[in-house]
C-alpha cells in the first residue's frame, strides 16, 4: 500500500481554501448594504394606517409616532404629516422633492394619488372602487 504524503503545495492549497470560505462568511455575515440618500435609492417611506390612528389626524404637521406604521428616511430625521381637506400631506425634512409613488393600504380594493410640491410637502388622496375620494392608510415611497 502506497501512502500519501503531504506536500507543501497542498498544505498552501488547503490554507487558501479555509481563509476564502472564512472570508467570505464574515463578509456576509457582519453588514448589509446601506445606499443612504443615493441616487436610485428609496429616499423615504411612510405607511399611514387610518383604520388604526388613534385620536384625530391633525390639521398641522406632526412627527408623532402614532401616526405612522412604519416610516424610514435616509438622512434620520422624522417624517411629518397632516391632514388636510380630502387628502394627507407628508413631507420629509432636509430631502429634496423627488419621485414618488402611493398606493392604498386597504382590502377592499381602490386608488391613490400623489401630488408633489415645490416645497417638497406630498399630498396623498386615496379613492374607493368607485372613484370617491375617501380618507384611508397608504404607503408612500419617495426616490
Amino acid at each position: 500500500m502506497i501512502g500519501r504524503r503531504i506536500t507543501p503545495s497542498m498544505v498552501v492549497a488547503a490554507l487558501a481554501l479555509f481563509a476564502a470560505l472564512g472570508g467570505s462568511a464574515f463578509a456576509v455575515g457582519t453588514q448589509t448594504a446601506k445606499l443612504g440618500c443615493t441616487n436610485g435609492a428609496a429616499k423615504a417611506f411612510v405607511t399611514f394606517d387610518y383604520d388604526h390612528v388613534v385620536g384625530a389626524v391633525p390639521q398641522s404637521f406632526s412627527k408623532a409616532a402614532r401616526l405612522f406604521s412604519r416610516k424610514y428616511t435616509c438622512n434620520g430625521k422624522a417624517p411629518e404629516l397632516r391632514g388636510t381637506s380630502g387628502a394627507i400631506e407628508v413631507r420629509f425634512p432636509g430631502l429634496a422633492p423627488g419621485a414618488a409613488v402611493a398606493t392604498p393600504v386597504t382590502a377592499n380594493g381602490g386608488t391613490s394619488s400623489v401630488t408633489v410640491s415645490v416645497d417638497g410637502v406630498y399630498r396623498v388622496v386615496t379613492y374607493d372602487p368607485s372613484g370617491n375620494s375617501i380618507t384611508r392608510g397608504f404607503t408612500l415611497v419617495v426616490f
